[in-house]
């Protein structure tokens, strides 16, 4: 099954995410602002365990497949989604959000924080990294299970390792603190 993450309504869809959601099979998650989408056998069972307060639910499903695969097509740790759901199997809270639904009405939600610190994660993953080149663009490829469960350990015994370079950050000073106050 192959999976795609995409924020709606967003100017900048991958060229993989536009393949998989033009195509008539495809099925979308059930979050208004932070959808999964997917094709594939196992597509609905992945995909329909996304909600507006399982954000995630689709990579929690995925870890258990010990074959799972993180791919990074041409983009750092930055773009890696990823790294957010590390961020919650560590023990942070997630964000949480108030969407407007296509019929009006509105809904919380929950999402990732800021992610311009996690190429500071970089030294961490890259014994589980292995790399190869697509023309110009250098893909990255991870075993999904040991690079989430790398990451946590990072996050458990260094909380600030994800911090961006803006001290003043309140989403990373939030999360740093296991995440926002509630």
């Amino acid at each position: 099954m192959r999976m795609t993450r995409t924020k709606i309504g967003s100017p900048a869809i991958w060229g993989q995410s536009r393949r998989i959601l033009r195509r008539p099979e495809r099925i979308r998650g059930g979050h208004p602002l932070n959808s999964f989408a997917g094709v594939g056998p196992r597509a609905s069972e992945l995909i329909g365990s996304q909600e507006p307060l399982n954000v995630f639910g689709p990579m929690k499903q995925i870890y258990l497949d010990l074959s799972a695969r993180i791919v990074l097509a041409g983009v750092g740790l930055t773009k890696a989604t990823t790294v957010h759901f590390a961020e919650e199997r560590s023990g942070r809270r997630l964000f949480r959000r108030w969407a407007k639904m296509s019929d009006g009405t509105e809904i919380e939600v929950e999402e990732g924080g800021c992610s311009e610190g996690f190429e500071n994660l970089a030294p961490y993953v890259k014994a589980a990294e292995k790399q190869t080149k697509a023309g110009e663009s250098l893909g990255r490829i991870f075993s999904f299970r040991e690079f989430l469960d790398a990451i946590v350990r990072v996050l458990l015994q260094n909380p600030s390792i994800t911090h961006c370079e803006d001290g003043n950050c309140a989403r990373c000073n939030d999360a740093v603190r296991s995440g926002p106050p509630l």
